[in-house]
């Protein structure tokens, strides 16, 4: 299957999500400044990565006489990876002179864009620095799109439709991967809950 058509394969989620409108001139400069965030995280995902993989080798050394032991040391393994994450999305976040406050949204999601219910209505065409965090591995990323729709649904709220200008090839295949596997979770319970039903 082409990576273009996976790309439009769309399936309602929950996301944690923010965005904001910026002037043309101003991506480059906000690219940049995401790029060395990323580097200085990537750096330390590799020294961890090193560190992960000898507590691994050692845990597995005592889980035999000590699994208790073993049990714990994984928990407490997972509170500072979970710690990592949320390090490594603050890192990723924009300068302090702006919000920071992540809302958690159901949204329309696939590959090459998303839409989003919102309070305010946005310009077509406007330009947006979208930070979103699939959820529930917590991973960031940080998407350039553009307003391609904007339409009232009720009083005071419109369903805003976005495209994706740019984002990393990682990222893009990140974003595929989630939704394919969120289309088979939905397909399997789909299929479950038809089987109880014609059962009963």
């Amino acid at each position: 299957m082409s990576s273009e058509r996976r790309e439009y394969f769309r399936i309602q989620d929950s996301v944690l999500i923010k965005y904001r409108v910026i002037q043309n001139d101003m991506q480059h400069d906000v690219q940049r400044e995401v790029e060395l965030n990323r580097v200085r995280i990537e750096n330390a995902r590799a020294a961890l990565f090193g560190i992960e993989s000898d507590f691994q080798e050692m845990c597995e050394k005592l889980k035999r006489d000590q699994p208790s032991t073993v049990g714990v040391l994984q928990i407490l393994n997972r509170k500072i990876n979970l710690l990592e994450r949320v390090i490594s999305t603050e890192g990723l976040m924009p300068a302090p002179t702006e919000s920071t406050q992540h809302q958690s949204k159901f949204i329309s999601l696939s590959g090459g864009g998303l839409s989003v219910c919102a309070g305010n209505p946005l310009a077509l065409n406007a330009k947006l620095v979208i930070d979103l965090i699939l959820l529930p591995s917590h991973e960031p990323m940080r998407i350039f799109g553009r307003v391609v729709n904007c339409r009232e649904i009720e009083r005071g709220e419109y369903d805003i439709g976005i495209e994706f200008d740019e984002i990393r090839d990682q990222d893009r295949e990140r974003l595929i991967q989630h939704v394919l596997h969120r289309q088979s979770e939905q397909l399997r319970m789909d299929k479950k809950q038809h089987s109880a039903a014609s059962s009963s």
